[in-house]
């Protein structure tokens, strides 16, 4: 392994740089192996990353002690290997923003909180698929006007992560192109939020998705924090796409704070989807419509503590998001506890029964259930082990028009310009 400072000369002659603020010395875009950064602040010129299969750019010291300062350019570049501990600050400068992660690729702990408001911007897009698995965890993007994490065809494995004020769609997953069926993509432990009315490109209309699953797969939404506020430009927390019919998609221990007319979960499937809700709760003043009949306890209301970006991520950067902190939405300053272990294990969709282990002090009290499944829940606030012992099979859908949903901005045609 070799470290390399700000002190340190070009790790390669013409290859792409930071340039550290204490001196003239910079280090590559394109490491050779492992390469650690000293701590630092460093300008970057916009140069391409390029972190190839077994080479790894990671941020030395602790979460957040490699800052880079966007100076020009356009932030983007590739990552098969490793790319960890980098916060980068400053809104993309030009069009058009994004980091290739391909399967098999890990990112742990990127942290971008102004974003790109740029043509067709987004922080993370993946260019193909295949039965590798890309790793995404403890990071966070917001105000991009085209995608946030547009990673729709490989499985991915997505942990402490936040999304807050994206067009077009915070998450957006499938499995496509080259990836294989019966693969699993599975999202825990993170927060996704619209909590300001969110930037476009001049091509998209405003249109705040949380998590789209775009194209068919098996998928898993577990232990997740929805907050929507009610401001211009929101649409479901979660979306299933007619593009996603034949998919199992299992939500469970999640928390909605909802104050838009928006319903929790759209089903643009038409019914084509397997879908089980297990064990989540609804709060706030806006829409509880689940639109897919599903299987499983369902949504009740009942209070839960919703984290800050910084608690799930592990890095206080992530709370300089616009949009974010104490007295937005159910942010009342007080401290929640989020599970930081990371986990490889593969995740089962059976109906019966759930174990999931967390540290959380997710208080959740289930009561007024707004479907008509009753379950009986057991939560342990210190090893959260939530276990249903209901199953059945039941449609919480309210209402038959479409009343509440986003008109505007649907534009596929935007979103999928990069297909």
């Amino acid at each position: 392994m070799k470290t390399v400072g700000i002190a340190a000369v070009a790790a390669s002659a013409g290859a792409g740089a930071f340039a550290g603020s204490a001196s003239a010395a910079s280090f590559t875009t394109s490491p050779s192996g492992t390469v650690t950064v000293d701590p630092g602040t460093y300008d970057w010129d916009g140069s391409s990353l390029d972190v190839g299969s077994g080479d790894a750019l990671v941020g030395g010291g602790s979460a957040g002690d490699v800052v880079v300062n966007l100076t020009g350019g356009t932030m983007e570049g590739s990552v098969e290997g490793e790319l960890s501990n980098i916060v980068v600050r400053g809104a993309n400068p030009n069009s058009k923003a994004g980091i290739d992660l391909y399967p098999g690729a890990t990112v742990d702990g990127f942290v971008w909180p102004e974003g790109g408001q740029q043509a067709e911007d987004r922080a993370f897009y993946t260019p193909t698929g295949g039965s590798e698995t890309l790793t995404v965890r403890n990071s966070a993007w917001a105000w991009m006007s085209n995608n946030g994490a547009y990673i729709d065809k490989p499985p991915v494995l997505m942990e402490n992560c936040a999304a807050v004020n994206n067009n077009i769609t915070g998450i957006r997953i499938g499995n496509r192109d080259g990836t294989p069926s019966g693969e699993t993509t599975t999202i825990r432990n993170s927060l996704v939020a619209v909590t300001r009315e969110v930037a476009t490109d001049g091509a998209n209309s405003a249109n705040a998705r949380g998590i789209r699953i775009r194209h068919p797969g098996d998928f898993v939404i577990e232990n997740c924090w929805f907050i929507y506020l009610d401001v211009p430009g929101t649409a479901n927390p979660i979306e299933i796409h007619d593009g996603a019919a034949d998919s199992t998609v299992t939500i469970r221990d999640c928390h909605f704070y909802n104050d838009s007319g928006q319903a929790l979960v759209r089903d643009k499937s038409d019914g084509g989807a397997d879908v089980t809700i297990e064990n989540c709760t609804v709060e706030g003043s806006g829409s509880t419509e689940v639109e897919p009949s599903f299987s499983g306890s369902g949504i009740s209301s009942g209070s839960a503590s919703y984290p800050l970006p910084s608690e799930v991520t592990g890095y206080a950067a992530a709370d300089e998001i616009e949009g974010v902190g104490a007295g937005i939405g159910p942010w009342d300053g007080s401290s929640t506890s989020v599970d930081q272990s990371t986990t490889t294990e593969e995740t089962t969709t059976e109906e019966t029964s759930t174990t999931t282990e967390q540290t959380t002090t997710n208080d959740t009290t289930t009561s007024d259930t707004t479907t008509t499944n009753e379950a009986t829940t057991t939560r342990d606030t210190t090893t959260t082990e939530p276990t249903t012992t209901t199953e059945t099979t039941t449609s919480s859908k309210t209402t038959t028009s479409n009343d509440g949903k986003a008109s505007s901005g649907e534009s596929d045609k935007c979103s999928d310009r990069r297909d």
